[in-house]
């Protein structure tokens, strides 16, 4: 329904029949209908594509046409509406016929009155919404599949590896089979089976986090902060990483020394995902910024990167929980695919938005918007202005 007025298209070649029907609609209810009557056969079904509505009634004979098949075509798939067939010829058979081509009822011409459409017009949007509820309810189902045989298909790669890791190397040095060279290796293996375990660790807290968020059981522990000062440690932390491609960050203040109302390791943990995807994807010697500015009292935060860019696709199943955007299998392995998935319900958490806009080979930038009610004006006569640093 659009608002209290239901859009209706009567396909009928007899225009007094079209006119009989419009009339009894109008009176049957109290909402108001916008009735359009089309003749032909064509100009039926480009309705039935492209107009949006929300009920049809078509005649079964349209100038020799089968209705049946006008209203099987032309029927969009984006606009889903019921459709109720009228004909002359009343038939068992017929009726069959009609119901299995799609349709919601069948009127015989000869029954149709107020009594009949008020009846007809109230069972059909009952089992129109019980079937868009259905439908709706199995669309949720095949994604809740989706997403467990995902999950279980990460987790059978991802749990294994370091399991499979500290377990090897556990063995080698409990068997003593590293040769003369045994603190050397003993020192090297213990390295692995330490990386490997706080690779682990890693994947089952994002299990563990992406579960709390979704039970509605993560409690934010919230207190203010300077987003200056943050962000720079942040990227203190992360340097490493970044050293490790030769990478530089630049990083670009203009927030006005206001204030953020957010929980410290949860605003950890949405740019450490972030940022560590940006450096993923970073091509050797590229260049990371990060940039804070107001719009409309609200507080963004940007992170832009120049590496590989996604496609729409790439962008949309790197959105999805356990989605990998590259095919590269190894930066695929880098990551559970629960990154971003994880930082935007926390971003959400705090009543904000995490917005990624994206393009293959130009790189990505992701905002962070924080509203008004987590941000604070510094009262300071010392006010600064903005700010530029190059790492």
């Amino acid at each position: 329904m659009h608002g209290s007025q239901i859009k209706c298209a009567i396909i009928e070649d007899d225009h007094a029949d079209a006119r009989l029907l419009q009339r009894f609609l109008q009176k049957i209810t109290h909402d108001s209908w916008a009735i359009e009557i089309y003749d032909g056969f064509e100009s039926g079904k480009a309705a039935l594509t492209d107009q949006d509505l929300d009920i049809v009634f078509v005649d079964l004979n349209l100038n020799g046409n089968d209705g049946t098949r006008l209203f099987s075509e032309g029927r969009s798939k984006t606009q889903p509406f019921p459709v109720v067939v009228v004909s002359a010829t009343a038939d068992d058979a017929t009726q069959e016929e009609v119901i299995a081509a799609g349709a919601y009822d069948f009127i015989p011409k000869d029954d149709i009155d107020e009594k009949t459409l008020k009846r007809t017009i109230r069972h059909v949007f009952a089992a129109f919404k019980k079937e868009q509820e259905l439908l709706r309810l199995a669309d949720a189902a095949q994604k809740g599949s989706e997403a467990k045989s995902a999950f279980l298909a990460c987790m059978s790669h991802d749990l294994r590896t370091p399991l499979n890791a500290i377990i090897g190397f556990s063995e080698a040095m409990k068997l003593s089979i590293m040769g003369p060279q045994t603190h050397e290796r003993t020192e090297e293996y213990s390295g692995i089976i330490a990386e490997s375990a706080q690779h682990l660790l890693s994947i089952i807290n994002n299990i563990l986090d992406l579960a709390k968020i979704e039970q509605k059981k993560y409690t934010l522990a919230r207190e203010w902060l300077e987003p200056e000062d943050f962000i720079n440690r942040q990227v203190e932390i992360l340097q490493p990483l970044m050293d490790k491609q030769n990478l530089e960050s630049f990083i670009r203040f203009g927030h006005d020394d206001a204030l953020l109302l957010a929980d410290p390791t949860a605003l950890g943990q949405i740019f450490i995902n972030i940022f560590s995807n940006a450096v993923k994807f970073s091509p050797e010697g590229g260049l990371i910024s990060v940039i804070t500015r107001m719009h409309d009292d609200a507080l963004e935060i940007h992170i832009v990167d120049q590496g590989l860019g996604m496609t729409r696709g790439e962008l949309k199943r790197a959105l999805t929980p356990f989605g990998q955007a590259s095919g590269d299998p190894n930066l695929a392995k880098q990551g559970t695919g629960l990154g971003l998935t994880i930082a935007d319900a926390l971003v959400s958490e705090h009543g904000g938005t995490l917005t990624v806009t994206s393009r293959k080979g130009l790189g990505t930038r992701v905002k962070i918007t924080f509203p008004p009610s987590c941000i604070s004006q510094v009262s300071n006569t010392n006010h600064r202005s903005l700010r530029e640093v190059a790492v």
